[in-house]
């Protein structure tokens, strides 16, 4: 997504989107998502600072957060798709969805 363009003209240019998810290493259920997009004139954070950014936010958001029941995968956010369920491949270290049977309105 680099150099994205926004409808704002005078906004600065994205030059990284990334997404952590972190997840159960056991079942590969999704237990919080951490968002880093950085605009021109800023440093584009490198992985490892990301996934601690997503461990310690899920620390603050999820009463009584094990680090070590988790693992953190970074993806592009477009690989989210609305009306999907999704999930990790925890063999391969992929996101996995499927569409949901019975989407909110």
């Amino acid at each position: 997504m680099k150099g994205k363009a926004h409808s704002t003209p005078d906004a600065p240019a994205v030059l990284s989107d990334r997404l952590a998810v972190v997840y159960d290493r056991q079942s590969g259920a999704i237990v919080h998502l951490h968002r880093v997009t950085t605009l021109a004139g800023a440093k584009i954070r490198s992985d490892e600072q990301l996934v601690s950014a997503a461990l310690e936010h899920a620390g603050k958001a999820i009463a009584g957060f094990d680090r070590t029941r988790v693992q953190v995968l970074i993806i592009e956010p477009d690989a989210i798709k609305p009306g999907h369920i999704h999930s990790v491949d925890v063999e391969r270290r992929v996101l996995l969805q499927r569409p949901n049977p019975s989407p909110v309105a």
